[in-house]
């Protein structure tokens, strides 16, 4: 399997456990995997569209600005991952 399937099932496994903690009440738990579903989209996305991206928050929420630029995403989720990065420092 190449690293875009891998990072993409990665991100379905982790969308998952986010669903299941909301359905828990558990705000915690559901901020941080759904964070790690928005990361690991980003990844597959670059993976297959050639984006270049580092194992760091903000190179993937920049590979996500770039992906949204280039017309590969239509929207664009680095300020997402920036986003849940920050919440689930808080939670």
């Amino acid at each position: 399997m190449n690293n875009a399937l891998q990072a993409l099932e990665k991100a379905k496994v982790h969308m998952k456990r986010a669903m299941a903690a909301c359905n828990d009440e558990d705000i915690e738990v559901a901020v941080t995997w759904a964070f790690y579903a928005y990361e690991n989209a980003v990844v597959a996305a670059a993976e297959r569209f050639g984006i270049n991206w580092k194992k760091n928050h903000f190179s993937k929420a920049q590979a996500a600005r770039e992906l949204h630029n280039k017309k590969y995403l239509s929207i664009d989720v680095g300020d997402k991952i920036e986003e849940f990065n920050a919440l689930r420092k808080d939670v």
